[in-house]
């Protein structure tokens, strides 16, 4: 119910926690993992992933939108001469 309130904003953190505990609990033989990574580094990537998301979305609507208008105005002045 959180992740939809704050639509999906600690979905990143939820992430980095699953695989901060993965790493901390693996262990090769006696010898235990100890995490490089931060909560930063997950938010940073889940960010650029949303923000080339974002653009193709508005690519999907502008890009028609201005073809329009272009195609408009080419009609409009090839009939007004």
């Amino acid at each position: 119910m959180l992740g939809v309130l704050t639509l999906g904003i600690l979905f990143p953190y939820a992430v980095y926690k699953q695989k901060y505990f993965l790493v901390k609990n693996s262990r090769y033989g006696t010898r235990s993992f100890e995490p490089d990574f931060n909560w930063k580094q997950f938010f940073n990537i889940y960010l650029v992933a949303f923000g080339i998301v974002a653009v193709g979305i508005v690519m999907l609507f502008v890009v028609p939108v201005v073809g329009g208008f272009i195609t408009a105005i080419t009609y409009f002045m090839a009939f007004a001469m």
